[in-house]
């Protein structure tokens, strides 16, 4: 594909669109890819997964000025088709109505160490750090092609792993029509956390998702599951919430709890 000098120039652009066909025994290696390109500008894959009318993106490829330099105008780059698999299955679901929806909760914790650790006696099939855009979107692929409308995410607080995991979640459920609620953890090591922390806690995770696409609502409210409530009192919680709501920060809480 070529394009004239002064059409460059002038940040014209130009695109293709190429359909590959592949056998069900390709999914499982590797797709080999190279990108070539001149020295002005830059250019960019975009790859989707397409199934009837509806395609579902993949990841994108930029080759640009710094890229060449290292390649010699030549970006080579691998597809894992493991990680569409889920994708595709997605695809080739048919869409059920039902009058609730179904949700599965979700861990964002694990870096690739963690599964080397004694006490994980489960593993998946590749081990994966929960903040693998890739991972994430090859999870809300999972959930979806097995009729789940949503994540509970664990969520640990400001600053925590889980919480710097969260933005990606609800930014790649946005794009796939998904769902996120926040798993409030109350307890700690030593017990329910204080009334001050939870209220920290609650006020920064209102005012900072509440508002996203993606996180589900109730009525206009975020909607925000809480573990081991009966830990807390509920005079205590009743509290909490009066001070939320004074405060312009309302939202509907599930409580969950043993028994």
């Amino acid at each position: 594909m070529g394009q004239e000098l002064a059409a460059v120039k002038d940040g014209q652009r130009i695109g293709v669109t190429v359909d590959y066909a592949l056998a069900a025994e390709g999914l499982h290696r590797p797709f080999s890819l190279h990108l070539q390109n001149g020295s002005l500008n830059e250019s960019r894959v975009r790859l989707y997964i397409v199934v009837g009318d509806t395609a579902h993106f993949v990841k994108e490829i930029v080759h640009d000025v710094g890229a060449r330099e290292q390649s010699n105008g030549v970006l080579r780059f691998l597809l894992d088709l493991n990680e569409t698999t889920a994708a595709i299955a997605c695809g080739m679901m048919q869409p059920t109505v039902r009058e609730h929806l179904l949700w599965a909760f979700y861990y964002p914790w694990y870096h690739i160490e963690s599964w080397s650790r004694p006490e994980l006696r489960d593993h998946p099939e590749k081990p994966y750090e929960s903040g693998d855009p890739n991972m994430i979107v090859g999870h809300i692929g999972a959930a979806r092609s097995a009729g789940i409308d949503g994540f509970i995410s664990s969520w640990w607080g400001p600053s925590s792993f889980t919480d710097r995991n969260l933005p990606l979640l609800l930014d790649l459920a946005q794009e796939r029509a998904f769902r996120v609620s926040l798993y409030f953890e109350t307890l700690t090591d030593s017990g329910a956390r204080n009334a001050e922390e939870i209220f920290n806690w609650l006020a920064y995770a209102i005012s900072r998702y509440g508002e996203h696409p993606a996180f589900m609502k109730i009525n206009g409210k975020p909607l925000i599951v809480i573990w081991a409530s009966d830990s807390v009192p509920l005079e205590t919680w009743k509290r909490i919430f009066t001070k939320l709501r004074a405060q312009g920060l309302d939202a509907v809480y599930l409580s969950m709890g043993f028994g």
